[in-house]
């Protein structure tokens, strides 16, 4: 595990998502964060905040986690995108934190469980 106050490397997916910017404004409360990625299928508005954050911003998600190998992707898409981006992030070795719910199916929440426990990450999901 990481030790407390080590910076950290966020990427988000699914950057042009409505919740994104709560997500962004509490990583910029975090001296020890730094946003080092933005991935979204629509271009806005998530290029635009990748702009305003200073990072750079991807179509692909597969393309941003090999481009800028995030500590930990923060995953803001609709949730039933988030089993297999969540399994992409621990393949790429990153932590995840997903939006509520985890998943749509109990099975898809598994195989999200199952993979941050092979790939010795975190998995978090936030309920504001």
């Amino acid at each position: 595990m990481t030790a407390p106050n080590t910076p950290l490397r966020y990427a988000l997916i699914g950057a042009g998502a409505g919740i994104a910017h709560t997500h962004l404004a509490a990583l910029a409360q975090l001296p020890e964060a730094t946003v080092v990625g933005m991935a979204d299928v629509q271009r806005e508005p998530a290029e635009a905040r990748a702009a305003a954050v200073g990072c750079p911003f991807f179509t692909d998600h597969r393309a941003m986690l090999d481009a800028v190998r995030p500590d930990v992707v923060v995953i803001t898409a609709p949730h039933p995108f988030h089993p297999d981006l969540a399994v992409d992030a621990f393949a790429a070795r990153a932590h995840v934190l997903t939006e509520k719910p985890i998943a749509v199916e109990v099975a898809e929440a598994d195989r999200m469980i199952d993979a941050a426990d092979r790939a010795g990450r975190l998995l978090a999901v936030s309920f504001q």
